[in-house]
């Protein structure tokens, strides 16, 4: 129930927040269309940006004449008969450069795919919109992977349910699920890799395993540079998994496969750093007159930007303008808090179920060391620039297994089983609650109206899905979550009963 809730909220997303409102999203399109009428990449600034997706915006009610973002009302929209195509001739020109060509093409090229089999004459909106359907289906996964984490440990059923609810926690995470952004395969393969770090790691060196870790991690490769993090951790888990089944040729050939597979994506950053002399090369913005800041000069105004920024945005941003924080940053700050210790408490505790503190640092690694590599290069950057530019939440999320595990594997092992039942239900309830206000504070940030239905007219106005299916997602995702919460309570108030006495011991 946990799953298909969390497939109703990512439906919500994709029509709540407008077209193009979300991170960059017009910047996406227009790299998915652009690699698919050249079929080529032509990488770090030298992608241009195509000049009818970003004509499209003005149709699509993106700014204001202040350029900012403003609720959009019914009156305003554009009948669906009358919205135009991307292109009624079949071509598309460059208008300056896209910095999204400093990625990889791997996500390009499976958005390019999909675009490929949408008619040309499909309106713009329509053409985002199915987009936006291929990243819902990207994350709609992640309780699965989740909760696999949490009983590779042999948590218990509360802490299962727990790993499952992740995602409901954070609302930043579905708002971008239901967005065009090349951070939602990163954020897949990421957990992919760490539900097979953590199968590794408890001894599981079959060559499936092997075989689908590599793929995953060659995957993730060709999307992100996040994904080069995980490669020292599935070298480590390799490690653990010789030392406790004393496999060492098993252990060392399963690392041999993985890593061979993964230069499916490797090779993009072999040639980044053979061409640009970096691994990820960046920097658009101008540099600040003057010449660089001192790192003593400039650390403490960067200390104040990230946080500020890195809470809010981890948590839920929501696309509202800069300023208009969709939460008191008094929340989000005691969230991120909160995170940052329950992470300490997994780290030191000798185990939590079957997780000992190796697999707590295993799975906690990716997500540390984003952190880590995040204020670092925006700290260099800043003070060559001026700007603290980059400071996004939503570049943690492809560690963000170490959240389940820290929360359903290092809180929940600190308590008792009733204990555990309540703080699930009481979990779900909180999840729920914070997913349903984020959707109203959305609606009300992007949508004109005195009220939810003026608002909801306004958004059915401007979707480029009929009215009925519109409203319906965002209904169907106000009852699935409530219906999540009564059903997980039923299930939870009964005690799970006890392993029998002959249970295989083994995690897999």
């Amino acid at each position: 129930m946990i799953s298909v809730a969390w497939l109703a909220v990512l439906l919500a997303w994709s029509v709540t927040l407008p077209t193009y409102r979300s991170a960059d999203e017009v910047l996406h399109v227009s790299a998915t269309i652009s690699l698919r009428e050249t079929l080529e990449w032509p990488g770090f600034k030298e992608l241009p940006a195509l000049r009818e997706v970003m004509d499209s915006r003005d149709a699509a009610g993106m700014f204001n004449e202040d350029r900012e973002y403003y609720p959009l009302a019914a009156a305003d929209a554009v009948p669906r008969p009358e919205r135009p195509p991307f292109t009624t001739d079949g071509t598309f020109t460059g208008f300056g450069i896209n910095n999204l060509g400093q990625h990889p093409p791997g996500y390009y090229t499976l958005t390019g795919v999909v675009s490929a089999l949408t008619p040309s004459t499909t309106p713009f909106d329509l053409q985002v919109w199915l987009l936006r359907l291929v990243n819902v289906l990207l994350v709609a996964p992640l309780p699965w992977i989740f909760a696999g984490i949490a009983r590779t440990f042999r948590a218990d059923r509360a802490a299962v349910a727990v790993a499952a609810l992740t995602p409901l926690l954070i609302p930043q995470l579905g708002a971008l699920g239901g967005a065009v952004n090349n951070e939602n395969l990163a954020i897949l393969t990421g957990a992919g890799m760490s539900l097979l770090i953590a199968r590794v790691a408890v001894g599981d060196l079959r060559a499936r395993t092997a075989l689908l870790l590599g793929l995953v991690l060659g995957v993730g490769m060709l999307t992100k540079a996040w994904s080069l993090l995980f490669v020292p951790v599935i070298a480590l888990a390799y490690v653990v998994a010789g030392f406790r089944t004393r496999r060492w040729g098993r252990a060392a050939g399963g690392l041999a496969v993985a890593g061979l597979l993964s230069c499916i994506g490797a090779w993009w950053w072999v040639r980044n750093y053979l061409v640009f002399g970096a691994v990820q090369p960046a920097g658009h913005l101008p540099a600040r007159e003057g010449g660089p800041l001192g790192r003593r000069e400039g650390l403490p105004d960067f200390v104040d930007a990230a946080a500020d920024l890195l809470p809010t945005r981890f948590w839920a941003t929501l696309s509202l303008k800069y300023g208009d924080d969709p939460f008191s940053p008094a929340l989000t700050g005691a969230l991120t808090v909160l995170l940052a210790l329950l992470m300490v408490v997994f780290l030191l505790r000798r185990r939590s179920f079957e997780a000992r503190r190796i697999d707590a640092f295993l799975l906690v690694a990716p997500f540390a060391a984003a952190l880590l590599v995040l204020l670092s290069s925006t700290f260099s950057l800043y003070l060559v620039t001026g700007a603290a530019r980059g400071l996004q939440g939503r570049y943690l999320y492809t560690g963000l297994a170490a959240v389940a595990a820290c929360v359903a594997l290092g809180l929940l092992g600190l308590l008792r089983p009733a204990l555990r039942r309540a703080v699930a239900i009481l979990l779900s309830v909180l999840g729920g609650w914070f997913t349903l206000a984020s959707l109203a504070r959305a609606l009300e940030g992007h949508w004109a109206g005195d009220d939810l239905l003026d608002r909801m007219t306004s958004l059915t106005a401007w979707s480029p899905l009929p009215p009925i299916l519109s409203a319906g997602f965002v209904v169907l995702a106000g009852a699935a979550l409530v219906v999540m919460v009564i059903v997980l309570g039923v299930v939870l108030v009964r005690r799970e009963p006890p392993p029998p006495l002959d249970a295989e011991k083994e995690v897999l």
